[in-house]
């Protein structure tokens, strides 16, 4: 199985660096292989004071890369 790395919010002040799954593609998704990222204000309060909707996650929103892989209609 083809994994990646994500620093994963476990829950508040736990953000961990891992290897997670690589997603499976649906139809009409694309891969996108993350080259550089930042870090969003909305995210300090998610990850050491509120939490989020929901743990684990992986937080983030501000990104740069390429697409990798798209799937079709149909897949």
């Amino acid at each position: 199985m083809d994994t990646m790395k994500a620093r994963v919010l476990h829950a508040v002040g736990d953000l961990r660096y891992e290897d997670c799954p690589m997603p499976t593609l649906k139809p009409d998704e694309v891969l996108f292989k993350v080259k550089a990222c930042g870090i969003c204000g909305s995210d300090i309060p998610r990850i050491f004071v509120n939490g989020t909707y929901h743990f684990p996650t992986i937080p983030g929103h501000e990104f740069a890369g390429e697409v990798v892989a798209a799937a079709s209609k149909e897949n």
